[in-house]
């Protein structure tokens, strides 16, 4: 007769990061799409945030691996932007740029 004790678990983990940004060169009054390439994203476009610098970038297509957005003007900050994106609430990873440039 077996007598013993039967333990489990188990955890569920996600990477959520960012892989690719193109185009890395937009002109100084935005426009371009701008697509976001990596793993995690929300597919919901209302949950997922893009700024460009300060300003948003409105996201327009969002899926688990790619968004999409529309890159906003430069205004009156500096030739290169940092991209910050945020899904499900969380900040994700991302050390790319956005370089403005006048032609």
């Amino acid at each position: 007769v077996g007598v013993g004790d039967v333990r489990s678990s188990a955890n569920i983990t996600s990477d959520s990061y960012v892989y690719a940004v193109t185009p890395s060169t937009s002109g100084i009054y935005g426009g371009a799409k701008l697509t976001i390439d990596g793993h995690g994203f929300s597919s919901n476009v209302s949950e997922v945030q893009v700024n460009v610098g300060s300003r948003p970038c409105p996201v327009v297509e969002s899926s688990e691996s790619e968004i999409r957005c529309v890159v906003p003007p430069r205004g009156n900050g500096s030739n290169t932007a940092n991209i910050q994106i945020t899904s499900h609430n969380i900040p994700f990873p991302s050390s790319f740029s956005l370089n403005y440039s006048q032609g």
